[in-house]
């Protein structure tokens, strides 16, 4: 009786543990299904504008400049512009002197001048071909009776009277040394005094260096004169003599077949080159004021009044501000998704956040590290520039690299991977979500273009919050647990 009694104890006992255990599982299993209700929001597809932008900023800078360099040598006379100055096309900028510039005009004109009127000179004669032939064999002749005279005397020797001659003119040089080195002498003392300057004493010394030289002059020729003819005098008397007779044959040549057609040909030549000089120095002159090739910003002024320049001086440098850029870097996984072309917004700060549209008209193709990090040169184009946009300003950059005008869009929460393959959930009439595959397209941080799969106003269930026990659901969401077989969890963009 007592065991017996004992085992319904022992069995009453188990009976109660298993309810206590059973009970606890369920409502463990209760408040896990209440605690991990997930709350969801509809929302519709929609179209809009989807774009994917990379930001960057850089500094504004002209899309080109030019060095202005000197066209030739001279002194800046004057200075018209400074660093920071606009210019137009075609405006003087400075000024370099004229003087030697307008000589060489003048110079150059006379000469044209004077080809001129060799040139009607030269169809004069053209004209009187036959009667010039006569007057050079007439030369001709009066050469020859000079080179057979010379000879002659050679062979002779001087003449009494030009020795006398050259000894008095070797007299007065020697008069002349004697004043010319007295005088030297008097202002190097004077000069060592301080008495007269160093030009002073310069030109002294000039004028005895020149006597002496006169004095060599003088007396070298007196001896020639008194030499007996060296065997080359001699020579070249007779080769002068033979060149004579040449030339008489050639002028009765000439005067049987006169033709002046070469004559006027190289009379034309030089009429030509003189015409070529004439327009090079009026070029020159012209040159002396030196003007802006491009109406822009003077960058930098390299000289000053006064300086001299050289046809090679780099006097200036204005910046063509018809077109303004902006110089900026991007990373190796931007620039790749970036070519020339590409439609942009410039953002200035200073300018109160003015946008003005742009375009990529750079992308470099050769990175640099800084800092760990790899990156490019690009360069933006502003299409529009304002007036108060400046030079050296600092600007925001945003650049589309893709964009869609109406896309049909939903959040990237909307999204889920299920094999490989994006789907939407959606709430049915019966309360419970369905998956539907869709395409997508364009991408953003929060946005994501359905290309099929989904109409317009079609709603897609987005997770939000998980729902707190006891909790009310918020207007335009509903929940749904994870057990009794629904799909739960945070769907991925």
């Amino acid at each position: 009786m007592k065991r017996r009694n004992k085992w319904v104890i022992i069995l009453l006992i188990a009976a109660v543990a298993f309810f206590l255990v059973v009970r606890g599982i369920m409502k463990g299993r209760q408040a896990a299904n209440e605690a991990a209700t997930e709350v969801f929001s509809e929302v519709p597809a929609t179209r809009q504008r989807l774009a994917v932008i990379i930001d960057t900023a850089g500094t504004i800078n002209p899309a080109g400049s030019i060095e202005i360099v000197s066209p030739l040598n001279g002194k800046i006379k004057k200075l018209l512009v400074e660093a920071g100055a606009p210019v137009a096309k075609g405006q003087v900028v400075a000024k370099i002197d004229a003087y030697d510039a307008e000589q060489l005009v003048n110079k150059a004109r006379n000469d044209l001048k004077i080809a001129e009127s060799k040139l009607r000179a030269a169809k004069l004669e053209a004209s009187q071909a036959p009667a010039k032939a006569d007057m050079q064999v007439d030369r001709a002749k009066s050469t020859l009776a000079s080179a057979q005279l010379k000879h002659d005397q050679l062979i002779a020797g001087p003449t009494k009277e030009a020795v006398a001659q050259i000894e008095s003119a070797l007299k007065q040089a020697q008069l002349s040394l004697d004043s010319a080195q007295t005088e030297y002498e008097r202002m190097a003392r004077l000069y060592d005094a301080q008495a007269v300057t160093k030009q002073q004493l310069d030109s002294a010394l000039n004028k005895y260096e020149s006597a002496k030289e006169s004095y060599k002059s003088s007396q070298a020729k007196l001896d020639d004169l008194q030499a007996p003819p060296s065997a080359e005098e001699l020579a070249a008397a007779e080769h002068s003599l033979a060149q004579a007779q040449i030339d008489l044959q050639i002028a009765e040549e000439n005067a049987q077949a006169s033709d002046q057609n070469d004559a006027l040909l190289q009379v034309e030549i030089a009429y030509k080159d003189a015409q070529n000089a004439y327009q090079s120095a009026e070029r020159d002159l012209q040159a002396t004021e030196i003007k802006a090739p491009i109406a822009g910003l003077v960058t930098q002024v390299a000289i000053k009044e006064g300086a001299y320049v050289t046809d090679k001086t780099v006097m200036m440098a204005i910046a063509d501000t018809s077109g303004l850029i902006v110089e900026a870097s991007v990373d190796e996984y931007d620039i790749v998704k970036m070519e020339p072309g590409l439609q942009c917004r410039v953002i200035i700060e200073p300018l109160g956040n003015a946008v003005f549209p742009a375009e990529l008209v750079f992308a470099g193709a050769v990175g640099s590290a800084q800092g760990g990090v790899v990156l490019y040169p690009v360069k933006v184009a502003l299409l529009n520039p304002a007036m108060d946009v400046k030079i050296g300003m600092n600007a925001d950059i945003e650049i589309i690299v893709a964009e869609q005008s109406n896309a049909l869009c939903i959040p990237n929460a909307a999204l889920e991977n299920r094999g490989g393959q994006s789907v939407v959930r959606l709430l049915e009439a019966d309360g419970k979500l369905s998956f539907r595959e869709v395409t997508i397209g364009l991408q953003t941080d929060a946005m994501t273009e359905i290309i099929d799969g989904l109409q317009e106003g079609e709603k897609v269930a987005v997770p939000g919050a998980t729902r707190i026990p006891g909790q009310r659901n918020p207007a335009g969401m509903f929940q749904m647990g994870v057990g009794g077989g629904q799909q739960g969890g945070r769907m991925r963009p």
